[in-house]
């Protein structure tokens, strides 16, 4: 039995011959370029889950390490850590087999068993010189393991998360102290999703609390989200998709919250909205991955395409850091949703130090996506060609990205520039909020704005908040507003908008006939 300060987990790890693990281990990363001899958590933990651990584990597993080796080590000490103080080391026999079938399984997913098993075995024999008998054996396991078992999409779309669980589960947690000021979705994996679903094997839509409360949803749109974000920061994004509402009702004081803002001292009073938010609010449901799939730890190292896909609309959550854009799994998941429906962007926060400089400075707020952080190089590979294959290209998925972002705060610009897919697909776009309070320098209604009636025929709901905009006078170029035909809802906040004296440009909204 393997022991890690008392608890043992032997029972996860099956039995090699001594002499056999190291080396098999250590080539089997070799062979596929990681020949420096160092590994990480991040490299390590994947492995531990195919192998059968539980997130649990993984979790108990890694802390441990990088509190005694820090968070990068040899794959040799790795070993003797883990086998430390037991006579006769009990390894992972498939570990390597693992890995090689994550190799494989990313880079050729639809490839045979037959061709697998001859790549498997080349890679081996050329970089590990291994015998007859172990190259037989690693084949046989690898094999078993090449293929990813496909998603069960029916399930994992059953397992969505209504706003009012989501909000019931945000009070209790943090009234319990489990969720606190900045508490990241990670910590929120591993202090109460992990613990609480660990002896039922369940995700967490599953577990005795949600059940309690009704259980999975049919959820009708997908959350993209970073687990290294605060996990308060995917809550607000999710409640301003549920009540189009602006950002500053959420973390204001304001008038449509009586001067009392939702979020204080970094904490979301879930109570008050439970009873302020309406019932249609209330039920709307969520695809959130932390809560769907039964493996957390796992989240951002898979790909929910096929997930995406049964949904109506994309949710991206974005914090002030923009962190969730800039993973290749979102890329991933807003390149498949902009084939077919609404992407969209819902900005949990205010712009953080140098990218509201960027902002007022009229620059890009993302760079390429082939510079997005990725969780191996083999999803690196698998999202860009993915996106490559796209009408336009990565220069497409680039252009659209930027544009929907920077719609956000009032630039219009870019909705001229849109190539390939991008066009089509922010047409599907029903509703925007756009935020112009940033710049409280604004003297004019951008004269862009007329974009809007161009490329967004199908816009129901609008709102324009130039709140604090002192000097803004001119808002001639809001004419463009009589053009969107399907425009059922529209707000327009002039608040100390000390400068604006006339108005009668509003007069074009007569045009409107659907307005409400």
């Amino acid at each position: 039995a393997i022991w890690l300060k008392g608890r043992s987990v032997s029972r996860f790890l099956p039995a090699v011959e001594p002499e056999m693990a190291t080396w098999k281990i250590e080539e089997a990363f070799n062979a596929f370029g990681n020949a420096h001899g160092e590994v990480s958590a991040h490299e390590i933990s994947p492995l531990l889950s195919m192998l059968g651990l539980d997130s649990d584990s993984v979790f108990q597993l890694m802390d441990a390490w990088q509190r005694q080796k820090g968070d990068s080590s040899t794959m040799q000490d790795f070993l003797d850590w883990l086998a430390a103080d037991v006579h006769s080391p009990k390894t992972m026999q498939a570990a390597n087999e693992a890995l090689l079938s994550m190799e494989s399984a990313a880079a050729e997913p639809e490839i045979p068993d037959s061709t697998s098993k001859e790549l498997i075995s080349t890679a081996i024999d050329s970089k590990a010189h291994s015998s007859t008998s172990a190259t037989s054996e690693v084949q046989s396991t690898a094999t078993a393991l090449a293929v990813e078992a496909p998603l069960d999409v029916e399930t994992l779309t059953s397992k969505g998360v209504s706003v009012q669980q989501l909000l019931e589960f945000y009070q209790r947690h943090c009234r319990e102290g489990l969720i606190r000021k900045g508490t990241s979705t990670t910590e929120v994996i591993k202090k109460v999703v992990v613990p609480q679903t660990t002896e039922s094997h369940c995700c967490y839509m599953d577990s005795a609390f949600m059940q309690e409360r009704g259980g999975g949803q049919r959820a009708t749109r997908f959350v993209s989200h970073a687990c290294k974000s605060e996990f308060l920061q995917t809550v607000l994004s999710i409640l301003l998709d549920a009540t189009n509402w602006q950002l500053s009702v959420l973390i204001d004081h304001t008038e449509e919250n009586n001067y009392q803002a939702y979020v204080m001292d970094g904490l979301l009073n879930a109570k008050r909205l439970l009873k302020t938010m309406d019932d249609e609010q209330l039920s709307k449901t969520y695809w959130l991955s932390i809560f769907a799939d039964s493996e957390p730890a796992n989240v951002e190292r898979k790909a929910y395409d096929e997930v995406v896909l049964c949904m109506e609309a994309l949710v991206v959550a974005l914090d002030g850091m923009l962190s969730s854009i800039k993973r290749m799994g979102t890329a991933a998941e807003v390149a498949t949703a902009a084939q077919s429906m609404p992407v969209l962007f819902r900005q949990s926060s205010r712009l953080s130090g140098s990218l509201g400089l960027q902002l007022m400075r009229g620059g890009d707020l993302l760079e390429t996506v082939a510079k997005n952080e990725a969780s191996s190089s083999l999803e690196k590979e698998r999202v860009l060609s993915k996106l490559q294959s796209l009408d336009g290209g990565i220069e497409a998925y680039d252009t659209f990205v930027s544009c929907l972002l920077h719609l956000q705060f009032g630039d219009c610009s870019k909705l001229g520039t849109l190539r390939g897919f991008a066009g089509a697909a922010v047409r599907r776009l029903s509703n925007l909020v756009s935020d112009f309070s940033w710049n409280p320098s604004l003297r004019a209604v951008p004269e862009e704005l007329d974009q809007l009636s161009k490329n967004l025929p199908h816009l129901t709901s609008l709102a324009l908040n130039f709140n604090g905009c002192r000097h803004l006078s001119d808002i001639g170029a809001l004419a463009c507003l009589g053009e969107l035909a399907c425009l059922n809802n529209l707000r327009l906040d002039f608040r100390e908008c000390e400068q604006l004296s006339d108005i009668s440009i509003l007069g074009c909204l007569a045009k409107v006939t659907s307005l409400t």
